[in-house]
C-alpha cells in the first residue's frame, strides 16, 4: 500500500475519530490490503452495534463536499447507533 493511499485512509480514520468523539474501531475494505481507486467500504463498530458505509476513493482524496457528505454521514449513523442516550 503506498503512502498517498494510506495517508488518505488514515486521515479520514481520524476526521471519524475526531468529530464522532467515542470510542470506535474501524475495518477498511474488510482488511483487504489491497488499494483501489473505486469505493471503499468502511464498518464502525464499538460494544453497541455497528455501522458500515461506501465512499469513493476520489472523495478521500479531494476531501470536497462529497467527503464532508460522508463524514456528516458517518456522524448521524454513529450517533444514532453507537451512543447511549442517557
Amino acid at each position: 500500500m503506498n503512502d498517498a493511499y494510506r495517508t488518505a485512509l488514515s486521515a479520514a480514520a481520524r476526521d471519524i475519530h475526531g468529530r464522532c468523539n467515542v470510542d470506535l474501531r474501524m475495518l477498511w475494505d474488510d482488511g483487504d490490503s489491497h488499494e483501489t481507486r473505486d469505493a471503499h467500504r468502511l464498518k464502525v463498530w464499538n460494544g453497541l452495534g455497528a455501522v458500515e458505509l461506501e465512499v469513493e476513493h476520489s472523495a478521500l482524496v479531494e476531501r470536497g463536499d462529497t467527503y464532508r457528505r460522508f463524514l456528516d454521514d458517518v456522524t448521524s449513523r454513529v450517533r444514532e447507533r453507537l451512543t447511549l442516550r442517557v
